[in-house]
């Protein structure tokens, strides 16, 4: 996710589509190691939090939720990296 959040440019987004509980196919998948939720892009990633939880494995970014949905058992997420605010771009 650092890798992503570094090429995506200030006001990309990032769309994912994942399996994820409760579907079948998030057991299907040999290349996840933990089960991904709803719950797991937010709570990792993104600035509603304090503190993203990724941070204690080393990411350094925070995206914004967009949106998610459910598609055929598929999790679709949308997130956008801020654009950085310029501080020397306001006057007093």
């Amino acid at each position: 996710m650092n890798e992503v959040y570094r090429v995506l440019a200030q006001g990309g987004y990032f769309f994912s589509r994942t399996p994820a509980y409760p579907s079948k196919y998030s057991f299907q998948d040999p290349t996840h190691v933990n089960i991904i939720t709803e719950d797991t892009f937010p709570f990792y990633f993104c600035t509603n939090n304090n503190r993203p939880y990724a941070e204690d494995y080393g990411f350094t970014g925070r995206f914004e939720m967009v949106a998610q949905a459910w598609c055929d058992g598929w999790l679709l997420t949308l997130m956008k990296k801020p654009i950085e605010r310029d501080d020397s771009d306001q006057r007093s």
